[in-house]
C-alpha cells in the first residue's frame, strides 16, 4: 500500500521529481460523500489505467479536504489535469484550492468536472459528462477559460475571509435549506431527493434577510448570484460564463414564488440584472451558500454572516481553465 502524506495524498504524488517531466499528469479528486462519487471515481480510474494513462486518485476524508488536495497538486505539479468527481460543492472546493494556491497568478492546471452530485448545475452548464471527459483525455487537451465568483466577507471588527465560487452564490431561504440538509448528511450517507425536500419544508416559518444596499434597506427572501446556465436543477439562465459578469436576482417572497420562477424559466430562460460587482451590508444574520454548499468561514460552529458584516462579490475573469469537451 502506498505511504500517504499528511493530507492523504501518496508521498510520490508530492514529489514530482520522481516522474518524467513530459509524462501526462492526470489526477482524480473525488468527494466520497457525493451521491455517485465512489462508483464514478472507480470507473474512470479503471478506464484510464486500461489505456495506459497514469492517473493518481484520491478521496476526500473530511469537509474542505478537496480544497487542500487540489491546493497541494497545484503547488507540486506543472500543468496537471485534475478531474473533480462530485457535485457543485465539490467543484467549488476544488477551484478554491486552485486559486488560493496560485496566489494571484494564473492557475496552471486543466479542470474537468465529472458530475456525481444531486443537481450538477455547473457540470451541466459546462457540458461536462463522463463520455466527453474520457474522449478529451485521450487527445491533446483543448482548454476554455471560465470566470470565478469571488466573495469577500468583512466582519464589523475588520476580519476578512475569502471564498470563490464557480456557478452561484445564494443568501436566504435556499441557503437555510442547504444548511438543514448539511446537518442531516453524514460522511457515510447522503440524503435522498425526498429527504432533502422534507428538510426544506421546514423553512415555511423562516424569516427573510435584511440588508443595506445602495443606501437602501431591503427585506428579501433570496439573493441569487448566478454565473451558470443552470441553477437549482430547474432554473435556466442566459448567462455567459466567461464575460466578466453575473446575473443577480432579488426575491421578496417565499418558496412558492421561487418555485414558480423556476417553472417559468424552463420555458423562457431567466435573465437577472447583469453586473460585475455587488456589495451589501448584512442587517441580520445571513447564511451564505456557494455552489450548493453552506460555507464554513471564520466561525465553523456558525456559518452565518453576522449582522454588520459587509459582503463584496466580484468576478475573477477567465480564472478557471476547463477541459473543452
Amino acid at each position: 500500500m502506498a505511504q500517504e502524506g499528511e493530507i492523504g495524498i501518496p508521498v510520490s504524488l508530492l514529489n514530482p521529481e520522481v516522474e518524467g517531466k513530459d509524462q501526462k499528469k492526470v489526477f482524480i479528486v473525488a468527494n466520497r460523500v457525493s451521491r455517485r462519487g465512489t462508483p464514478r471515481f472507480a470507473e474512470l480510474l479503471d478506464w484510464l489505467r486500461t489505456r495506459k494513462i497514469d492517473a493518481r486518485a484520491v478521496h476526500s476524508k473530511y469537509p474542505g479536504h478537496v480544497e487542500e488536495l487540489v491546493g497541494e497538486i497545484i503547488k507540486n505539479y506543472e500543468n496537471p489535469t485534475i478531474v473533480v468527481v462530485g457535485g457543485d460543492g465539490t467543484y467549488s472546493q476544488a477551484i478554491n484550492g486552485a486559486l488560493k494556491a496560485s496566489e494571484d497568478r494564473p492557475v496552471k492546471a486543466i479542470f474537468a468536472f465529472l458530475p456525481a452530485g444531486t443537481a450538477d448545475d455547473n457540470a451541466r452548464s459546462l457540458g461536462q459528462d463522463q463520455k466527453g471527459i474520457r474522449e478529451a483525455l485521450l487527445r491533446k487537451p483543448e482548454v476554455r477559460t471560465v470566470d470565478a465568483l469571488k466573495m469577500i466577507i468583512t466582519t464589523p471588527s475588520g476580519e476578512q475571509e475569502l471564498h470563490y465560487g464557480l456557478g452561484y452564490v445564494v443568501f436566504g431561504f435556499s441557503a437555510q435549506g442547504a444548511k438543514k440538509i448539511a446537518e442531516r448528511r453524514t460522511p457515510e450517507r447522503s440524503l435522498s431527493t425526498a429527504e432533502q425536500f422534507l428538510a426544506t419544508l421546514e423553512l415555511a416559518s423562516a424569516k427573510p434577510i435584511e440588508i443595506e444596499i445602495g443606501g437602501r434597506r431591503e427585506r428579501l427572501s433570496e439573493i441569487i448570484i448566478v454565473n451558470s446556465t443552470k441553477f437549482a436543477k430547474f432554473f435556466k439562465f442566459k448567462t455567459d460564463m466567461a464575460d466578466g459578469k453575473f446575473d443577480t436576482v432579488f426575491l421578496t417572497d417565499k418558496i412558492i414564488p421561487l418555485t414558480l420562477e423556476a417553472v417559468k424559466s424552463t420555458v423562457i430562460p431567466h435573465e437577472g440584472y447583469r453586473r460585475s460587482e455587488l456589495k451589501f451590508k448584512a442587517l441580520s444574520n445571513v447564511i451564505p451558500q456557494i455552489d450548493g454548499e453552506v460555507i464554513q468561514g471564520l466561525n465553523p460552529e456558525s456559518p452565518e454572516i453576522t449582522t454588520g458584516s459587509t459582503v463584496s462579490l466580484s468576478v475573477e475573469k477567465g480564472a478557471i481553465p476547463v477541459l473543452k469537451i
